[in-house]
């Protein structure tokens, strides 16, 4: 995964998802297929 579009961490059982990076400001269609897929995979 593109750091600049998406991060994610789980920490004590708490995850967290960064959107975006100084870089990139805005929230576009892979963002949000990345944010789907992310959300998925921490659901499983």
């Amino acid at each position: 995964m593109n750091a600049d579009v998406l991060t994610t961490r789980v920490a004590d059982g708490i995850a967290v998802i960064t959107l975006g990076s100084a870089r990139r400001i805005y929230f576009d269609e892979e963002m949000g297929d990345a944010l789907t897929e992310a959300l998925m995979n921490l659901a499983e």
